[in-house]
């Protein structure tokens, strides 16, 4: 193939594991090494060319040769975007592994302790809920081996494989406010914090002249501040979705695509629907489109630009209401466990902030309840 160099497999274990620099599972050769995706293609077109043409495996073992037709039945324009590519770089690690641990990349040859090898591995560098994404995604893949009748079940080799106990999951992380130069970080209430965001997204201009939407940002601060919703949920929203009949002040957003293929109803409390309202009676947005957040061109936002908002309204607020050496430290999943956060504190049980926040089941809401050592240590004090 054109435009692409190759790694010896000798030199794999100190990069294995930089997503950024490796190519997915799918692009893997066993015979001259592991080829890099051409700069300038973007990785979902270059999924799409590698498993074109790629058949069903009818009798073989080739794991690469599954995990091709894996990728191409049960991920690619079936997952999210999202999902597709958390599953072919998780997959991608396992058999970078796989092929280190045995080279000749047979199915027969995964069993019990190449599982356990792996899990441990990934273990020292990526934290706990990463770990789990990764064994549902493989997982996933060998239920799959199953069903096309490649392996028997009854040969699982992830039966028995320990992982570090749920009582280790750390607690999720909000919107913190960070230091470099003292471990005596100081406290902020939640809503302090996010009032300083509003503040930093009023006062910001624009001096390169650039684009600049300040209603639209501070509408998306309170927004994912108030719902919790995830980026793709906030930019995939369109106006058809609003439901304003409710006595509250609030707003109801029906049919909400989330993780899972499912979907689900968010509320914004009336604070948010304030903030949204003059975003939208504004010029800022075009009424063409019918997405409530929108680009500079009038179409759907896109999560990269969801990101740089954030970021530049964090480095904002930093300078202005922060001491020297603190920053915050902010992205649109810390807004949403910050919404946990307050549901939590404000006495919810679990299956309600899972229900508010979207999550399937009950599993990751404990998280929500998990504070610092000053947090805990400060509750224990006053028990």
């Amino acid at each position: 193939m054109r435009n692409q160099f190759y790694y010896n497999p000798k030199e794999l274990p100190s990069i294995c594991f930089k997503k950024k620099t490796l190519p997915p599972p799918s692009f893997i050769d066993t015979e001259k090494g592991f080829p890099l995706k051409p700069a300038d293609i973007s990785l979902q077109v270059w999924v799409r060319r590698q498993i074109a043409t790629q058949q069903a495996p009818s009798c073989g073992l080739d794991l690469l040769a599954w995990v091709r037709w894996y990728l191409k039945k049960e991920v690619v324009d079936v997952e999210s975007v999202h999902t597709s590519r958390s599953k072919m770089y998780d997959l991608w690690k396992f058999v970078v592994f796989f092929i280190q641990r045995k080279p000749g990349g047979d199915l027969t040859s995964w069993d019990k302790p190449c599982s356990q090898s792996f899990i441990d591995t990934i273990e020292a560098d990526l934290d706990i809920s990463t770990v789990d994404r990764i064994y549902a995604t493989i997982s996933n893949f060998w239920t799959f081996l199953v069903i096309q009748e490649a392996v028997k079940a009854r040969d699982n080799p992830l039966n028995g494989v320990s992982k570090r106990h749920r009582e280790q999951l750390p607690p999720a992380r909000g919107l913190d406010v960070l230091s470099n130069v003292s471990s005596d970080i100081s406290k902020y209430t939640s809503k302090e914090k996010y009032d300083m965001f509003i503040k930093a997204a009023e006062s910001y201009t624009d001096k390169a002249k650039k684009y600049h939407a300040p209603l639209r940002d501070i509408a998306i601060i309170s927004f994912l501040y108030g719902t919790g919703v995830r980026a793709d949920e906030l930019c995939g929203l369109i106006l058809k979705q609003m439901d304003r009949d409710i006595p509250t002040g609030g707003c109801w957003l029906h049919n909400v695509k989330c993780k899972g293929k499912r979907t689900r109803k968010v509320y914004l409390p009336k604070e948010g629907l304030e903030h949204l309202d003059i975003y939208l009676a504004s010029k800022e947005r075009s009424g063409k489109s019918p997405f409530i957040f929108q680009s500079r061109n009038g179409q759907r936002l896109h999560q990269k630009d969801l990101w740089e908002i954030l970021a530049r309204i964090a480095k904002l607020a930093t300078q202005l209401y922060l001491p020297a050496g603190y920053v915050f430290r902010v992205s649109p999943h810390t807004l949403r466990h910050e919404r946990g956060y307050n549901l939590r504190k404000a006495g919810h049980g679990e299956r309600f902030i899972a229900f508010a926040l979207g999550h399937a089941d009950t599993t990751q809401v404990p998280r929500y309840s998990m504070g610092s050592d000053f947090d805990e240590a400060e509750s224990l004090e006053n028990a």
